[in-house]
């Protein structure tokens, strides 16, 4: 056990609805019980929208040894990163020190605001867990908190009380196992924290052993066949063969351009994910299909038991509902059970996609969306046709682009906005 001394300052870092106080809170608990002095600091700003948490707390063994709540920047001793993004920020990343400074990480990276607003790629989480490694040369450890907490106890909220076992066990915290303990152990969740609290342990003193039960970490991404196969099966359900059939021939011969020049297969990868999102668009059919998949009521009924009766938010556009006052958006009504039998009958309809008897086809939104896709298809053909290795990685860019739209109403009209600058400027260059 290391003594806390003239002080330990710790850090947490993370974002909020998931724990970060709640763990502060269970530390300063558990200093008490030990007879420690400490101060703490939470900075929560905008925590109730995911923003930023961050919580200064220092311990020492006399109130003489603490005279300001804030840890003084490089002064770090322990810095227990909940959301990696949070911790290379501007309140967080000062407090470091390379040599002082005990670093442990959780290995997922939750999207920032800024890639669900604008509907981007998701954060290189390889990218910012190096960037924190480098923050503290030889002294970071990477945990796979999150996926320990799904993968263990069902409930990724309990993440945060993973990592603090974690750090326990490795000897960053200066509190013994029974104050510990009986902190955690206190309130509703006692219990399963105790549990969070002892896989992070075991993830400290048997990596090995918990990835063995936790299994391979995702890859990310499937192989290209599979990808092939996945989308064909997608667009077969999402309307018939002659459409998977189309979009199948756009990406086998964007492959066979691409491999016949060994430049790999980012470009097919690529004219494949954004071709089946742009002709696979979400319309009234699509929505109704997925609300009544088997897959959706598996997973409504493993969340919130079989008998669960979900409200669907809805703004249909063939009702003359108006626009929101506050948001200046479609207005929107709610339907119980009857959102139902209104999605069963949409289902059986949906071979009227596309035709003149589509009574949803005639609106803007949904010309613009088979617009996108006869574009794209264009693009994609004239990409492939002029295939080189110089112009490569332009391709691949280019075709990459068309994922930034997405939505539904309004939202996917600004993506389809923001996809139109983007390629026209591209284009430009």
């Amino acid at each position: 056990m290391p003594a806390a001394g003239a002080a330990t300052n710790i850090v947490l870092a993370g974002i909020g609805g998931t724990g970060v106080i709640t763990v502060s809170h269970i530390l300063s608990r558990a200093a008490g019980l030990e007879g420690l002095s400490l101060q703490s600091l939470d900075e929560t700003g905008l925590s109730q929208k995911n923003g930023a948490v961050v919580s200064h707390l220092r311990l020492a063994d006399g109130g003489e040894r603490l005279h300001a709540p804030r840890i003084a920047p490089g002064a770090a001793d322990v810095l227990l990163a909940f959301d990696p993004v949070t911790a290379l920020g501007a309140k967080v990343a000062p407090l470091l020190a390379a040599g002082r400074t005990r670093v442990l990480a959780d290995t997922h990276i939750p999207p920032t605001a800024a890639i669900a607003r604008s509907g981007g790629r998701a954060a290189d989480s390889g990218a910012i867990l190096d960037a924190l490694r480098a923050m503290a040369p030889g002294q970071s450890h990477d945990v796979p908190a999150t996926r320990a907490a799904e993968g263990l106890l069902g409930n990724a909220i309990a993440a945060n009380m993973v990592m603090l076992g974690h750090a326990w066990q490795r000897g960053l915290i200066p509190v013994g196992r029974p104050a510990m303990e009986a902190a955690i152990g206190a309130g509703r969740a006692g219990e399963a924290n105790l549990r969070a609290f002892a896989f992070g342990r075991w993830s400290a003193t048997d990596p090995a052993a918990l990835e063995g039960v936790l299994g391979p970490v995702p890859s990310g991404s499937e192989t290209l066949d599979a990808l092939i196969a996945r989308g064909v099966a997608h667009l077969e359900a999402w309307q018939n063969r002659r459409i998977a059939g189309r979009w199948r021939r756009l990406v086998e011969a964007a492959r066979a351009a691409e491999v016949g020049q060994g430049l790999g297969e980012d470009f097919t990868r690529a004219v494949a994910v954004t071709g089946l999102r742009l002709m696979a668009y979400k319309d009234e059919y699509e929505v109704a299909r997925l609300y009544r998949s088997d897959a959706f009521r598996a997973q409504l009924a493993k969340a919130f038991g079989g008998d669960a009766a979900p409200r669907v938010h809805m703004a249909p556009p063939l009702l003359p509902l108006g626009r929101d006052g506050r948001t200046g958006r479609p207005r929107k009504i709610a339907l119980g059970r009857s959102a139902r039998w209104t999605f069963a009958v949409l289902v059986r309809l949906k071979e009227l996609r596309g035709t003149p008897f589509d009574p949803f086809g005639h609106t803007a939104e949904r010309r613009a969306e088979r617009r996108l896709a006869r574009e794209f298809r264009a693009l994609a053909e004239a990409l492939t046709q002029e295939l080189t290795a110089e112009t490569h990685a332009r391709a691949v860019e280019t075709a990459e682009l068309g994922q930034m739209v997405r939505g539904f109403g309004p939202v996917k009209a600004e993506a389809m906005a923001r996809y139109a600058s983007a390629l026209a400027a591209l284009r430009a260059q």
